[in-house]
């Protein structure tokens, strides 16, 4: 989980060049990342990346906007 959609990225692309030492693939190989963007979560997902925000709209039940995902909220100017 984490808490702005540039942080998601991040975590996707570092998981997508990671190799455990004791395995010479890929982590994304080896393991299966999702990045969600719904509720769905596919059977077959080992990791799943989020934001705080998509996940506190899917316990509310809501429609997430996506500009929310933008700017961590504890961070207000």
């Amino acid at each position: 989980m984490v808490d702005t959609k540039n942080l998601e990225e991040q975590a996707e692309q570092e998981f997508m060049t990671f190799k455990p030492t004791d395995n010479n693939r890929k982590f994304t190989e080896l393991y299966n990342v999702q990045r969600l963007s719904s509720s769905y979560i596919a059977n077959d997902s080992h990791v799943c990346i989020f934001t705080i925000q998509l996940l506190y709209s899917i316990l509310k039940g809501e429609e997430l906007d996506e500009s929310a995902e933008l700017d961590n909220p504890n961070e207000s100017t």
